[in-house]
């Protein structure tokens, strides 16, 4: 049985934005966390699958950059080295891996710790590992420094190296694409 899609029927009965449905998804988010927890809930990504964790689907929708994934999952040949800076939760760098195959190289590069950490968690739940795909805890800049991150509340999508006169949260270390290609 196909627990998301039978869940997806109901809720389309049901409504999403339903009293029933609001009472029923903690529920439904730890019983995805209890079956998928560990090695990820397949979820379709403008067409393709991969495996998620199951407590960041809502940041992960089924359709998102249609054009660019298109663009790269058609442009990224086998044996390919590509850097995907600001990787967030590693969308484009599961796709990248998968195209360039055993052969190529990823490396995805995201400064945010929380997110660093579930695109980590991606990765190994699909399969990609060093040396075909490595994520780095960094940000990319034109000289390597450490900076203070600048991140916004409920926006783990968005975040930025901090001007030299702003607080930022984390202390993050900027690499340049020439020391890490060397």
């Amino acid at each position: 049985m196909n627990v998301p899609a039978t869940i997806a029927i109901v809720g389309s009965r049901v409504g999403r934005g339903g009293a029933l449905t609001r009472i029923l998804r903690p529920a439904y988010g730890r019983a995805l966390e209890t079956v998928y927890g560990r090695r990820g809930l397949p979820w379709s990504i403008n067409g393709e699958t991969f495996r998620i964790s199951p407590s960041l689907r809502h940041m992960l929708p089924p359709v998102n950059e249609a054009p660019l994934f298109r663009f790269l999952a058609e442009g990224i040949e086998q044996g390919a080295v590509v850097f995907d800076i600001g990787s967030f939760l590693g969308t484009y760098a599961m796709l990248a891996a998968r195209r360039a195959g055993e052969s190529g190289r990823v490396m995805a590069f995201e400064p945010s710790p929380g997110s660093f950490r579930a695109l980590q968690h991606h990765l190994a739940m699909n399969g990609l590992h060093a040396p075909r795909a490595v994520a780095r805890c960094a940000a990319v800049g034109a000289r390597s420094e450490q900076r203070r991150l600048l991140t916004f509340d409920n926006e783990p999508y968005r975040n930025m190296v901090a001007p030299s006169d702003t607080d930022g949260t984390d202390v993050v270390n900027v690499v340049t694409v020439d020391e890490v290609a060397a």
